[in-house]
């Protein structure tokens, strides 16, 4: 499954974000909070590392996604 979703990108569902900062705190490398406000994903080679699987699953809004 980590091969499936290495060559995978996140998404962030901005209408749905509360801006609770779960992922940015499980996951600096892979997520901030940009100068307009907004998280913003960071430009990694591969999205994979467990850190951002636990991002992804503890979004309480479910507004990050694999595409």
């Amino acid at each position: 499954m980590k091969e499936l979703l290495s060559t995978k990108v996140l998404a962030i569902d901005f209408e749905g974000c509360i801006l609770c900062e779960i992922c940015v705190e499980l996951a600096p490398h892979a997520f901030r909070i940009n100068d307009a406000g907004f998280v913003e994903i960071l430009d990694i080679d591969v999205y994979s590392d467990e850190n951002i699987h636990e991002a992804v699953n503890n979004c309480p809004k479910d507004c990050i996604s694999w595409e």
